[in-house]
């Protein structure tokens, strides 16, 4: 799902057309987990643990020529980590009916261009109803800096044509 595409210029005022978007996965795992019995008491229980792998995608383009398609200059994904205590499960029980236990509520919104910086734009999201920021900088080199306001974001992969960060909301 697109969530950005508007034309941003380099910090030398280079055009570009940057292209972000919302990509989802999701998974089963098996496992066990503690379920509180009458408040006071814990049973394991076997469960299938649902997860859902997100990312934000981002591609900056080139301007189209006559006869050609635009250029891809550099293309970002931003993994969005999913904690294993806040993951979602289903009771593995026979004929199950129950609905999944809820986890965390992640909800990416519209992006929007910074109408006083040309480099910039940001994406706003809520996490389980706070809201929050996440800013990016196009560069000079075609890159896109990312800045969440919040969590804690690891470099896997940065280059002069791609880049992977891994960004987990929860962690400060």
């Amino acid at each position: 799902m697109t969530v950005f595409l508007h034309e941003r210029r380099t910090p030398s005022g280079q055009s570009r057309l940057v292209w972000a978007s919302l990509q989802a996965k999701a998974g089963f795992r098996g496992g066990q987990i503690s379920v509180p019995i009458g408040g006071h008491v814990a049973e394991n229980r076997a469960v299938k643990q649902m997860y859902v792998m997100l990312g934000l995608g981002t591609r900056v383009l080139g301007h189209p020529t006559p006869g050609a398609a635009a250029t891809k200059l550099w293309s970002h994904r931003l993994n969005i980590n999913q904690p294993e205590d806040r993951r979602w499960y289903v009771e593995n029980r026979p004929r199950d009916t129950s609905a999944p236990v809820p986890g965390p509520t992640l909800r990416i919104f519209a992006g929007r261009a910074d109408p006083n910086d040309t480099t910039h734009f940001a994406i706003d999201y809520a996490l389980d109803g706070k809201p929050g920021t996440i800013d990016a900088w196009l560069g000079d080199d075609d890159r896109i800096r990312f800045l969440p306001d919040r969590g804690r974001k690891e470099m896997a992969m940065y280059d002069s044509t791609a880049g992977t960060e891994q960004w987990n909301p929860y962690e400060d």
